[in-house]
């Protein structure tokens, strides 16, 4: 932390439209592993 050599590898944030895509692609990745749980477990029940 005395040399600065954190400062030197630190990043910007990431820009509200890189953020917003994330949240869609996370978002639709959670949504379809769920279902795709809940369509393997009802085929196993079933």
């Amino acid at each position: 932390m005395k040399e600065g050599g954190l400062e030197a590898i630190e990043a910007t944030p990431p820009s509200p439209a890189a953020q917003l895509f994330g949240w869609i692609v996370g978002g639709t990745a959670v949504i379809v592993g769920t279902v795709t749980v809940v369509v393997i477990v009802y085929s196993v029940i079933t």
